[in-house]
């Protein structure tokens, strides 16, 4: 009785139940007014009421419909219509920045739906035998059966590993430090031995997103153009592709898409550390060692092909294939940066070096002491053969314009000494310091023009 009474409740809300008891209220005054009314009219007039009320309930209906979502085309409003209309069982759901909004038992919903998808945004919808469709910005309806295999955040994602700053990872442990389970957490994510045995741990930063499409390529079926750039194929690739991460025992999970990065940044960076001793890490010809492990790094997350470096960190002069940027492909990511932050280690290795150093000063101070004479040997020997080269070409000047040289010894030491004379004078720097020099100068120059003359006198009178 309570259901019968409860579906009569129901109808009695709908517009023809409104106008069945309008009806019966209209006819029960009549009565108690004692009037009778015609039955071929009241019923005619019935069955009119209720094909007006239908029609333009529904009429009313696909009309209101259109607003409950920003729908454009006229399939977008049939589809929005039909589902309204019908009271359909399926899913509403809104995805923001890659993450699923719903009510309480939404997700349960198998029936015709309807999906929001933001500009940040986009998903994989699947039904329990295959991957039907992926969908990116914009409002997406579902068929039956249908639903979310996952979803996917467009813009670019920042992930720290590691110690953070503040963080001291190999402090002892003590009742006051209620951090320290976390923060021993954290040391364990990037732990990583030198070649020489020392643990070390870093910080890291990762900067990553889903592959973006082409420039100037857009996506023919996108309803609305998202400026993160949705790339339908790597989409799919983030979300159906899915890799295993083996743990203790049988405990093994799928790796999310947004876990990837890191997972593989870790096993690159203690495979690399490895190759290196403590004290490389720090010091190089070039560059350090832990320049070095974050360009190869990146080369390794960014290209297919990258060079080698042998068990020494020593580049072999050879190329070697980088699984981790296929693996990174196939799934449908781009590693954009990974960056190296603070570098912890035990405080009483730093102790040991500079014990080792303080041991080993004097040989290092007398190594120094030799690379230093060294260098200043070859710039003395530089700078000589460059001021050789300049008084070479200064002395040279003047006889450049001369087409044949004078057999006048006199004239041509006097042509040579003059021009160096007018260099040392317009120099101002050297002048101040050749005064002496310059006096002496112009004693030789005045002899040269007095032989000069004496010479060119007894020639004139050689001649008949």
């Amino acid at each position: 009785m309570r259901k019968i009474f409860s579906e009569l409740g129901s109808l009695f809300t709908t517009p023809v139940g409104i106008v069945i008891i309008v009806t019966a209220v209209w006819h029960l005054a009549l009565w108690l007014l004692k009037i009778r009314p015609d039955l071929l009219t009241s019923t005619a007039s019935f069955l009119v009421d209720i094909i007006v009320v239908l029609v333009l309930s529904d009429r009313w209906v696909y009309f209101f419909s259109q607003f409950v979502l920003p729908v454009k085309t006229p399939q977008e409003r049939h589809e929005i219509y039909h589902r309204v209309n019908s009271g359909a069982d399926g899913p509403a759901l809104f995805i923001k920045n890659g993450e699923i909004i719903l009510r309480a038992g939404e997700e349960k919903k198998r029936g015709s739906g309807v999906i929001l998808v933001d500009t940040a945004s986009a998903a994989v919808l699947r039904t329990d035998t295959e991957i039907r469709d992926t969908i990116g910005p914009g409002i997406t309806f579902t068929r039956r059966g249908e639903y979310i295999a996952g979803t996917v955040d467009l813009r670019t994602q920042f992930q720290a590993i590691g110690p953070i700053p503040g963080d001291q990872p190999f402090a002892p442990p003590t009742e006051f430090n209620k951090q320290y389970v976390s923060v021993q957490k954290r040391r364990q994510e990037t732990s990583g031995l030198t070649r020489d045995g020392f643990e070390v741990v870093l910080g890291i930063s990762i900067k990553f997103s889903v592959q973006k499409p082409e420039a100037g390529v857009e996506d023919p079926d996108a309803q609305v153009i998202s400026r993160y750039g949705f790339n339908r194929e790597a989409v799919e690739k983030a979300i159906v592709r899915k890799m295993v991460q083996v743990g203790n025992g049988d405990n093994a999970v799928h790796l999310p898409w947004n876990r990837l990065p890191a997972h593989l940044t870790i096993n690159l960076w203690r495979e690399y550390v490895r190759k290196f001793k403590f004290s490389e890490l720090f010091t190089s010809e070039k560059v350090s060692g832990l320049q070095t492990i974050e360009e190869m790094i990146n080369r390794r997350l960014q290209q297919t092909r990258v060079f080698e470096l042998n068990d020494t960190g020593v580049p072999t002069g050879g190329q070697t294939f980088s699984p981790e940027a296929q693996y990174l492909f196939d799934r449908g990511i781009q590693v954009e940066q990974v960056k190296f932050h603070c570098l912890y280690f035990d405080p009483a290795l730093e102790e040991k070096i500079i014990q080792a150093w303080e041991t080993d000063w004097l040989g290092n101070a007398k190594k120094e002491q030799k690379q230093l004479e060294e260098w200043e040997a070859l710039i003395d020997t530089s700078a000589r053969e460059e001021a050789l080269k300049s008084f070479a070409e200064l002395a040279s000047r003047p006889f450049f314009t001369k087409p044949r040289p004078s057999q006048n010894p006199y004239s041509t030491l006097q042509l040579l000494f003059q021009e160096v004379k007018s260099s040392v004078v317009a120099d101002h720097n050297v002048q101040s310091n050749l005064e002496d020099e310059i006096r002496k100068m112009d004693d030789f120059l005045k002899w040269l023009q007095d032989n000069n003359a004496s010479l060119m006198y007894r020639q004139k009178d050689k001649q008949p």
